[in-house]
Order: structure tokens, then sequence, then C-alpha cells
């Protein structure tokens, strides 16, 4: 986080809303360097953990500014969509939230074991806000999460670095169950599961305005496709 807010100009702390069981929670915003986690032992902190950090290192702050194209593939994609997963969980653990986490306890274990999302029952896709004059009252970096309900529940949860915006949504699954493809569209680049390489940035960008009255929800579907596996 130190080096986020050392390189991206403007990024220096990190606003929180939590759509829990009794509705929306703004929490007060956060400095990137005093963010801390009780939750993580020392041997995962310094062994696998900082193995992602050290994987996206290359290419994250370029993908943040949002300036110049970039391409993910391969390992480099993996690595991307599970350093996306783990700082959206230890963003909502350093929110001290007391038991009202959107993200469950089994997400965590499935990322400890594997190393990354699920490729059956997680998508993440990438947005672009090219950040605008800097005057003081514009936020660079939010979270956002909630739960969603239907034919299975699940949660999505969306995360912004200067221009990179990240929203993830995971559906609880049967198995033989997939989430589907939830459609091409010039606002965003797939980068989870790794179909088709991660190209960088869209088409098209995401107005602030749009952003702010959303609440930065502005991907959470109406519909949610699912497929047999």
């Amino acid at each position: 986080m130190e080096r986020i807010e050392n390189e991206v100009e403007g990024v220096t702390s990190l606003t929180r809303v939590v759509v829990g069981k009794d509705g929306p929670r703004t929490l007060p915003p956060q400095k990137l360097t005093g963010m801390t986690v009780k939750c993580v032992c020392a041997q995962c902190n310094n062994g696998w953990m900082s193995g992602l950090e050290s994987a996206v290192k290359p290419f994250l702050v370029t993908l943040m500014l949002g300036k110049d194209p970039h391409r993910l593939d391969g390992a480099d994609q993996v690595s991307m969509a599970a350093w996306t997963l783990k700082t959206m969980m230890m963003v909502e653990q350093s929110s001290n939230l007391t038991g009202d986490n959107v993200i469950p306890p089994s997400e965590y274990t499935h990322l400890y074991q594997e190393k990354k999302p699920s490729t059956r029952r997680t998508i993440i896709r990438a947005f672009h806000m090219t950040p605008p004059e800097r005057d003081g009252s514009v936020v660079l970096a939010n979270f956002t999460a909630r739960r969603f309900l239907g034919k299975y529940r699940g949660y999505t949860t969306v995360l912004r670095f200067g221009a990179l915006g990240l929203h993830l949504m995971t559906a609880r699954l049967p198995a033989g169950i997939r989430m589907g493809d939830m459609g091409h569209t010039h606002l965003v680049s797939p980068l989870w599961p790794a179909r088709e390489p991660f190209s960088w940035p869209p088409a098209e960008n995401i107005l602030h305005e749009v952003w702010d009255s959303t609440g930065g929800m502005i991907f959470l579907p109406h519909r949610i496709s699912y497929r047999s596996c």
C-alpha cells in the first residue's frame, strides 16, 4: 500500500462502503500507509502473500496510472486476479466490521489453498476512470462491497486505485454449475477467468459523475447467468 501512495499521485487514503445486514455503512477514510490487519500470520504475510505483491509489482502502477496500454496473460493474469481478491479481503478485514463481513471465510480458504480465485464461481472485470484535475475534493481510492440474492447467493466488490477499477463477483454454486459470461462491453476488460489475455485499458472510460451517483456499484448486474460445466 505504501508503494501505491508513493507512486500514484493523489492516492493517499481509501474510502469504504460495505452493505451489510443493516444496510450501507460508510466508514471513515483510511490512510493507505496505516492499513493493518490482524488476521494474517507471519508465515503467510512473508510468504505467498508477499510473493503476490512481488508478482504484480512490474505492472500494477502502470495499470493504476491508466495512461499506457498494457496486456497481461499467463502467470501475470493469474497473479493479478489473485492480488485483486487478496487485496479486497485485506481492505475488508482492516475495516473492523465485527462479524458483518461480506466476503465469507470459505473464500479465504480457497485463496489460501489454490492461490487464485475460483474459475467456476468468480468473475473479475476491470474498468478505467481517468482521474480528474486534483482539487482536493476527489477521492482516488475506493472500496465497496455488498451481498446479492437470487437463484444463488453471493457477493460483489469494487476496488479502485487511481484509474484502475476492479469489479469482482462470486456466487455460491453447486457442483456442475459455473457463472456465465457477463457479456462484452466497451466499458470493461475481462480479467478472470483467464479465457483470453487481459487488455488494458478498455475502449471507454467511466465518468466520475456516474461513479459518484452509484456509490461504486455501477457494474452490479440486474441479471446474472449460470451455465453447466
